[in-house]
C-alpha cells in the first residue's frame, strides 16, 4: 500500500491527503483518513511543501526578457536609484476577535466580543531608496466599501 501511495504522489506532486484517501479507496477498497496518509508520507521522507513558479516562466520570450532585464535595465536603475520609486500598500484592520478557543469536551466556549468596531484602514506610500514619500491612509479597505459589488472603489482614487 505505501508503494502506492508514494507512486501517486509522486506523479501528482500537488495531490492532497483528501484526493489520496478517495483514489485509495477506489483502486484498493482500503479506507483510511488523510492525517494517516499524512503521517505516512512524512515518516517516508516526504514534507509538506509547495514553491508556485508562474506558468509563463517556460515560454520562450521570458528568459529573453529576463535577459534583457538584467544586462539593461538593472545597470541604469544602479546608476539612478535615487529616481525609482516602489508604490506600496498595505492595510490594517481592527476586528481583533478571538474567533477560536478552548474548552472541556461537552462544554461550550462563551467568549465576548464588541459589536461594529471593527475598521479597515488602507496606508499606501511612495518607497524610496532614502525616504518614504506620499503617505496616504484610507478608512477603509482599497477594493471595497461599504455597499460596494466588489468593483474598484473609485470614490478613494485621487484625480
Amino acid at each position: 500500500m505505501a508503494d502506492f501511495l508514494i507512486a501517486a504522489v509522486e506523479a501528482t506532486l500537488d495531490i492532497t491527503m483528501p484526493e489520496l484517501a478517495e483514489r485509495l479507496v477506489t483502486e484498493h477498497g482500503v479506507r483510511a483518513t488523510p492525517a494517516t496518509l499524512s503521517r505516512l508520507l512524512c515518516q517516508r521522507g516526504f514534507m509538506y511543501k509547495k514553491a508556485l513558479m508562474a506558468s509563463e516562466r517556460g515560454r520562450v520570450p521570458i528568459p529573453e526578457d529576463r535577459h534583457a532585464w538584467r544586462t539593461k535595465r538593472q545597470p541604469l536603475m544602479r546608476e539612478a536609484c535615487h529616481r525609482l520609486v516602489f508604490l506600496d500598500e498595505t492595510s490594517v484592520t481592527t476586528k481583533m476577535t478571538r474567533l477560536r478557543g478552548r474548552s472541556r469536551r461537552g462544554r461550550r466556549l462563551h467568549a465576548k466580543a464588541p459589536f461594529g468596531h471593527g475598521g479597515t484602514q488602507t496606508f499606501i506610500a511612495g518607497l524610496r531608496c532614502d525616504r518614504l514619500s506620499a503617505p496616504w491612509v484610507i478608512n477603509n479597505a482599497m477594493l471595497s466599501c461599504p455597499g460596494s459589488t466588489g468593483r474598484r472603489n473609485t470614490s478613494m482614487t485621487r484625480s
